[in-house]
């Protein structure tokens, strides 16, 4: 869900120090600052009817694209992985989240747990966005698969083995959003008994460069360009598949030999272009809900970079609230996107309730 904003700020101590206990930034980045009150209920209610919503919608989306395996497609395999991912987040990141929210600054669930188990919930976070683009980017290779493959380079090629460009995310988001973690996790225990789970970094500057520079390119600015590529790509494709259909109309005084090959030209042209159009239905909504739902949240994390103090605002706890939510809905948002452009998708979820 949210990537590594800033732990401490779950539990309403925020700093900006170089001992400070930033860390894991899951939802509860933003739950941290909201004062023990009927609100809170209110909006945790909130969270979690979302959470459910998100939940059943991944559910379908996986067993609706197993169910159709006969249609043996890249793409969906890596939806599968978004999915499961996207169910990370709205049920184990979510529950960590609410239970360190709920604790405020006592850590109630272990040292292995604070060691070794709470760093490792960000590879939700890092699988999400990073198969949104490999989703996106899938769809390309789809739109343009009528060329050659001699033609095709081989970032094209390596999307064609889903099962290892999946394992490679998994890897990479491990590497990227949870190893650095480990390497600075500090399970506390206070004299007064209180227990805490904290990142104690080395230095503010090693704190920033990494949720301020890292993070912020590799879960923002990295897939939103790759996905606006695709976008842009697919568009451009649509544009000049037309023109050639167009032309290949216009070109009605050649011989009969010459016409048996426009034909053919036209067959293959004309399924480019209906594959394009596909493509761009799903990246679309990509683009527009990965770009709005995701830049509060890289906003909140470079601010308390760039002003620390921002935590100190009465205003703070609304924000990161409606952050949380903005995250959850990244999350649960994308069955729905199948669902409003795949007919096959639709006709799966039908037949799946009906049993057939």
């Amino acid at each position: 869900m949210a990537s590594q904003v800033n732990a401490s700020c779950y539990t309403g101590n925020c700093s900006n120090h170089g001992n400070s206990s930033y860390g894991n930034e899951t939802i509860a980045t933003v739950q941290g600052r909201l004062s023990p009150s009927h609100g809170d209920e209110i909006r945790l209610t909130f969270q979690v009817l979302i959470a459910i919503c998100g939940v059943v919608g991944n559910l379908l989306a996986i067993i609706v694209l197993q169910r159709m395996r006969k249609k043996k497609h890249a793409g969906n395999f890596f939806v599968q992985n978004l999915a499961l991912a996207d169910l990370g987040i709205l049920t184990v990141v979510f529950t960590f989240a609410t239970i360190k929210d709920k604790s405020r600054s006592h850590w109630p669930l272990g040292e292995i747990a604070c060691r070794y188990l709470y760093p490792l919930l960000d590879i939700f976070h890092g699988a999400s966005v990073w198969f949104v683009a490999v989703i996106a980017l899938s769809r390309y290779r789809t739109a343009i698969a009528g060329k050659s493959s001699l033609g095709q380079s081989n970032w094209r090629r390596i999307l064609q083995r889903p099962k290892a460009v999946s394992s490679g995310v998994w890897l990479l988001s491990f590497l990227v959003f949870c190893l650095p973690l480990y390497f600075y996790m500090e399970y506390r225990e206070l004299p007064n008994g209180e227990k805490r789970c904290v990142v104690a970094w080395p230095s503010a500057w090693v704190q920033s460069f990494y949720m301020g520079g890292v993070l912020t390119f590799c879960s923002y600015i990295f897939p939103l360009l790759s996905i606006s590529f695709s976008y842009i790509r697919i568009s451009h494709l649509i544009r000049k598949t037309s023109l050639i259909a167009k032309e290949t109309r216009q070109s009605s005084h050649y011989c009969e030999m010459e016409q048996k090959s426009i034909s053919a030209e036209s067959r293959v042209s004309n399924s480019r272009f209906k594959h394009s159009k596909f493509a761009r239905r799903i990246v679309t909504p990509l683009v527009i809900v990965f770009a709005v739902t995701m830049l509060p949240l890289n906003v909140i994390r470079v601010a308390l970079i760039i002003w620390p103090t921002i935590v100190q605002q009465t205003y703070y706890h609304i924000l990161f609230f409606v952050t949380s939510v903005f995250v959850m809905l990244n999350s649960s948002v994308n069955p729905l996107i199948y669902a409003i452009v795949s007919n096959n998708f639709r006709e799966g979820i039908v037949n799946l309730c009906l049993r057939r």
